[in-house]
């Protein structure tokens, strides 16, 4: 049976000096062949370069990170509490830029979102497979 992640919403008592959080250990693999490598260094680059742009969103910090050639891994630091709303939203513009607005329940829910490794992991999945697929010769994977 799968189980919800466990998100800590206090800080650490334990050690006042630590920022309270949890770190996670994500690891996701790029379907394929037996034996096939997807990931030369282009693919590589352009999986550095969405993560890079996540962290103006997200308050997500990616610690380490490892690109082998059928899959990734990355460890991150999710902090305990949500930033403020002020925060929240200045990262939203440094991401998705003037152009697009948020209702009043967007802006709401926006500062947990921010920490939400569901949608860290999406936003990093999605165009990066959108990317891929076009990109392969011989027209488009599926």
């Amino acid at each position: 049976m799968r189980r919800p992640r466990i998100k800590p919403d206090s800080a650490n008592p334990e050690a006042p000096g630590r920022p309270a959080g949890t770190y996670y250990h994500l690891v996701n693999r790029i379907a394929g062949q037996p034996g096939q490598l997807p990931f030369g260094d282009p693919e590589k680059e352009m999986l550095l370069r969405l993560l890079l742009r996540l962290c103006l969103f997200f308050i997500v910090e990616p610690v380490s990170c490892a690109i082998m050639g059928n899959h990734f891994h990355l460890v991150v630091f999710v902090p305990a509490l949500p930033p403020l709303l002020d925060e929240a939203l200045r990262r939203f513009r440094a991401y998705y830029g003037e152009k697009r607005r948020t209702t009043a329940a967007e802006r709401q829910r926006l500062p947990a979102r921010l920490r939400d490794l569901s949608a860290f992991m999406h936003l990093l999945q999605f165009p990066f497979t959108c990317w891929f697929n076009a990109t392969r010769p011989g027209g488009r994977r599926r």
